[in-house]
């Protein structure tokens, strides 16, 4: 009997780490992110953009460890976001952020916040932009888009993945389908590195999501950021090589997540941040994170 319980509560803690802790980055992930390819697409823009903007649609706190395995019960701030990369002749938006049901749906403390004047500036954003990007096929991420009251006013702008548009017709307002807009939309092909606008390059990044994308910029000053998406939730995971518990993926993500994949990523980016010292590398939700960014000027705060 003793053999019995000790055997089971081994397989108990085994299943425990292997759910809660389990977060082991390769010792290296070579060509997983090659900016010099980056660059080089770019390196002949006669322009690039003047202003990268950041508007934030709503914010909420959830424990530290949901974010990093191992990280502890310490609240982090965590915001949705929305970027507008103006240059002379483009402007582009990253981002679709969450609705207020969504929002709602999702909030992880009692002072969440939603801004309905931030969102229904980014769903107006959408009618003078010259093209509209996604990073990724997450309810946080797309419901600008997908419960746009006019989307067809802006889907011609629309620049989605096969992966991104299979996605969305589950993240359609309650009780209804995903409008013919969006539905019959053609996919934007990015199988390699692709120069999408003046200082702008797409890039695939398959692993959080299928149709995950990161994006690379480099702004008039010269300054470089690299915005990953949902790759990490926080900084500290690119700086401590560890990503989500696994128990996350079962519970919350829809589309599923290749974990071993975005292991690799994580080492592909903490090595290209101890690489390019200057680069802003840019989670989508490091609320902490992304005010000092806009404290020191890497963004401008709201959308034009």
């Amino acid at each position: 009997m003793k053999k019995f319980f000790a055997a089971a509560l081994l397989a108990l803690l085994a299943a425990f780490w292997w759910l809660f802790l389990d977060s082991r980055a390769p010792k290296d992930a070579n060509g997983e992110f090659d900016i010099a390819a980056w660059r080089a697409l770019i390196a002949t823009d006669a322009e690039t953009p003047e202003e990268i903007r950041l508007l934030i649609v709503g914010e909420d706190e959830a424990p530290r460890f949901a974010a990093e395995t191992g990280a502890g019960l310490s609240k982090m701030s965590l915001v949705y976001t929305a970027v507008q990369i103006a240059s002379p002749s483009m402007t582009t938006i990253l981002g679709g952020a969450v609705d207020d049901l969504t929002a709602r749906e999702i909030a992880q403390s009692k002072d969440a916040a939603f801004y309905p004047d931030a969102y229904a500036t980014l769903q107006a954003s959408y009618l003078n932009a010259d093209q509209i990007f996604i990073t990724h096929e997450h309810l946080d991420h797309v419901m600008a888009v997908t419960r746009h009251p006019h989307p067809e006013t802006f889907a011609s702008k629309l620049k989605l993945t096969a992966p991104q548009i299979s996605a969305l017709p589950r993240f359609a307002a309650p009780g209804e389908d995903l409008s013919p807009a969006l539905r019959d939309l053609t996919p934007f092909e990015v199988d390699r590195p692709t120069h999408i606008a003046p200082g702008v390059v797409v890039a695939p990044a398959p692993g959080h999501t299928p149709g995950s994308l990161v994006f690379f910029v480099r702004r008039a000053d010269g300054k470089e950021y690299l915005f990953i998406g949902d790759i990490v939730w926080t900084m500290t995971n690119i700086n401590h090589l560890k990503t989500r518990p696994r128990i996350l993926q079962y519970l919350f993500f829809d589309p599923d997540e290749d974990r071993p994949e975005v292991l690799r990523q994580v080492r592909a980016l903490h090595d290209l941040a101890a690489a390019e010292p200057n680069l802003v590398i840019v989670p989508e939700h490091d609320g902490a994170y992304l005010e000092k960014l806009i404290e020191t000027g890497a963004f401008e705060a709201g959308f034009k």
